[in-house]
């Protein structure tokens, strides 16, 4: 085999690799360091779910029990109720129909949040490397599936 001619692109560098387990050397650190990348991005991504789906089960229930006084609101005080009082940055909330405002979706919102809350916390715990060399066996899986099917 030719190992004379090994090249790869790392942070807009070409590198030449005198063997092929140098190339490897170099490869399973950036390839882990995009998986950390991956799992820190998804943890981001829940947690701006969590974040949404928490402000829409304060704002239903805050609606739910104070539903003589909100009808009151002027566009104004319901605007400065969402921003000061429930903290809330999702401003297209207050466009919810009205059918979704029930003690139905509050249990609804409970339950999503449980799962967010875990999926957050399996996210943290994940080990990247454990993570990347199970993928690696997957793949090699899939691979030798498709080899014995041609």
């Amino acid at each position: 085999k030719d190992t004379e001619n090994i090249t790869m692109q790392i942070d807009d560098n070409i590198v030449k690799f005198n063997s092929v387990e140098q190339l490897i050397d170099s490869f399973i650190p950036l390839r882990v360091n995009w998986y950390g990348k991956r799992i820190k991005y998804l943890i981001d991504e829940q947690e701006e779910k969590l974040r949404e789906l928490m402000e829409k089960k304060s704002f239903i229930t805050y609606v739910l029990n104070n539903f003589d006084d909100f009808k009151k609101y002027t566009k104004k005080q319901l605007a400065s109720l969402i921003d000061d009082e429930l903290k809330i940055t999702n401003k297209n909330i207050i466009n919810m129909p009205l059918h979704s405002i029930t003690k139905d979706q509050v249990t609804e919102l409970n339950a999503a949040i449980t799962k967010c809350k875990s999926k957050i916390a399996e996210l943290k715990n994940v080990n990247i490397i454990e993570l990347y060399v199970e993928e690696l066996l997957e793949l090699r899986a899939f691979a030798a599936t498709a080899e014995s099917s041609l």
